[in-house]
């Protein structure tokens, strides 16, 4: 009778983390559509007033994949702001201070000659 009750319990359990990367993956595709500003305010709102990180990071994930050679000013800003909440992110919430830092090291420019927007 016990190991049914261990079966099921596991089972249950793998059921419920499956349900949730399937909705995480479900939000990811609707998030994308969204606007760069509209998902740096939810990932704001995800980790101030949610303790959600793992949104949060998913919402500036998506941000800082529109880099490209076409990105806008605006966007631009919004990217480098992405970069350093996905840092303080791990840092903060997950306290892992390597992958903070990695992160954030991105945002120093490699040289003197090379310059970056500063965020607003």
């Amino acid at each position: 009778m016990k190991r049914i009750a261990v079966v099921a319990i596991l089972l249950l359990g793998s059921l419920a983390v499956m349900a949730e990367d399937v909705t995480f993956m479900s939000n990811r595709r609707h998030w994308e559509k969204l606007p760069t500003a509209t998902l740096m305010k939810m990932g704001g709102n995800y980790l101030d007033y949610r303790m959600m990180p793992k949104s949060a990071l998913l919402c500036y994930t998506i941000v800082i994949n529109r880099y490209g050679e076409n990105i806008n000013d605006e966007d631009l800003k919004y990217c480098i702001r992405a970069y350093h909440h996905i840092g303080d992110t791990y840092r903060i919430y997950y306290n892992n201070q390597a992958g903070a830092t990695g992160w954030i090291r991105w945002l120093a420019p490699p040289s003197a000659s090379t310059t970056m927007p500063t965020p607003a």
